[in-house]
């Protein structure tokens, strides 16, 4: 992605493996329009907003849709600054997706952790 970097956020949550995950979303400027990158495995996404909150909304939406779920994020660089974990992390709430069927491997699975979670 070319452009003027303007920041980074660490985003992290659960894809749609239940698997957690953390990776770098980097916004860069271009041509009036702020850019958002992000890479996970074999995905990779690009959005576009007026402004950084829009391209990170627009990659948090389409993250979403494809089944990822707790997602947060928080920012990791200003301009050429480090922030490191000082800044606070921006929780974004799950999609409304249909009940699930019983049935199936992540089904199953999601049940067994509900019950865990439920002694603990």
């Amino acid at each position: 992605m070319a452009g003027a970097f303007l920041e980074k956020h660490l985003l992290a949550g659960m894809d749609e493996h239940e698997r957690g995950f953390s990776r770098q979303v980097e916004l860069a400027q271009q041509d009036c329009v702020v850019r958002a990158s992000f890479r996970y495995e074999t995905l990779a996404l690009e959005s576009a907003g007026v402004d950084s909150a829009a391209a990170l909304a627009a990659i948090i939406q389409s993250l979403q849709k494809r089944g990822y779920r707790q997602l947060r994020t928080r920012l990791t660089f200003l301009g050429g600054a480090y922030l490191g974990n000082r800044e606070l992390w921006v929780d974004y709430a799950d999609a409304e997706s249909p009940p699930e069927a019983p049935g199936g491997w992540t089904w199953l699975v999601r049940r067994i952790r509900q019950a865990f979670m439920r002694r603990s």
